[in-house]
């Protein structure tokens, strides 16, 4: 009797485990591409919000302070050391330290030239070096912020 049922024990054929890598590899074809945009929109969401947080930090700073550069110069520059130290261009403004947050070295470039507002976040850990100075919002990468996006954060 064992010997019967041992006998009719079959296992996978070829064509049926060939059949199963075809339905992996289906599903894994669809689901690669589905997680890669998942990733690339919550790095751009990222950015958002740190963009988000920097212009509500320089509001903060304006109203409880007062805006303490030179609103002709047009270009307002914060620098943040690797030690944690900040500086500006225009010099003169202190108290950023407390609303910016603890993070290491970037530099932020706002500039106003006629009507149009141009910016640069570079060396920050949430945005990788994604724009380079003088490139309006609209060469940022991902074009994570638009130039009306930027206008109303910065109002």
């Amino acid at each position: 009797m064992m010997k019967k049922i041992l006998k009719n024990q079959k296992g996978l054929t070829l064509i049926e485990l060939l059949a199963v890598i075809v339905i992996l590899g289906i599903i894994a074809a669809i689901a690669v591409p589905a997680i890669g945009n998942i990733i690339a929109n919550s790095e751009r969401k990222a950015d958002l919000t740190e963009a988000s947080q920097i212009i509500g930090s320089a509001k903060l700073y304006i109203a409880s302070e007062g805006p303490t550069f030179d609103p002709s110069a047009n270009t307002l520059k914060i620098t943040k050391a690797a030690d944690g130290s900040l500086s500006y261009l225009p010099t003169g403004n202190t108290g950023f330290e407390g609303y910016l947050d603890k993070s290491d070295a970037f530099e932020l470039t706002i500039t106003k030239n006629g009507g149009a507002l141009t910016f640069s976040i570079d060396a920050h850990p949430s945005t990788e070096d994604y724009a380079q100075p003088g490139l309006s919002p609209a060469h940022v990468k991902g074009a994570a912020l638009s130039e009306t996006q930027i206008e109303t954060l910065i109002r």
